[in-house]
């Protein structure tokens, strides 16, 4: 996406002194294209932090049953497996509610 913006900002100085007459939309539509080049790829990126996070938190809650029922990694030489599996997807969801509350903040400020 920036290197739309890049391209598209360089090209607006140059098109003012390469273009004839007829051709003075090219700067205001490159100038358009800059801001919502730029806007998109603020909202998308906030929203792909999101994303990330439940992704990240349903792939570690994912590969805990796995190891649980398999009885492997920290399961096999747990005194309680129950116990230690419900610590551990505790972990990961206290986690993504951090992950969540730094989002949050930082889409605030954001618009602030």
């Amino acid at each position: 996406m920036w290197l739309v913006v890049l391209v598209a900002g360089a090209a607006i100085p140059l098109s003012e002194v390469l273009v004839d007459d007829g051709w003075e939309w090219v700067s205001p539509v490159l100038g358009f294209v800059i801001v919502v080049a730029a806007g998109l790829e603020r909202i998308f990126r906030r929203t792909t932090d999101a994303a990330v996070a439940l992704d990240r938190l349903r792939r570690s809650l994912s590969r805990e049953r796995r190891l649980l029922i398999a009885g492997a990694g920290p399961y096999a030489t747990a005194q309680d497996p129950y116990a230690f599996y419900a610590e551990s997807c505790e972990r990961f969801i206290a986690a993504y509610d951090d992950a969540m509350v730094d989002y949050s903040s930082r889409a605030v400020r954001s618009t602030e």
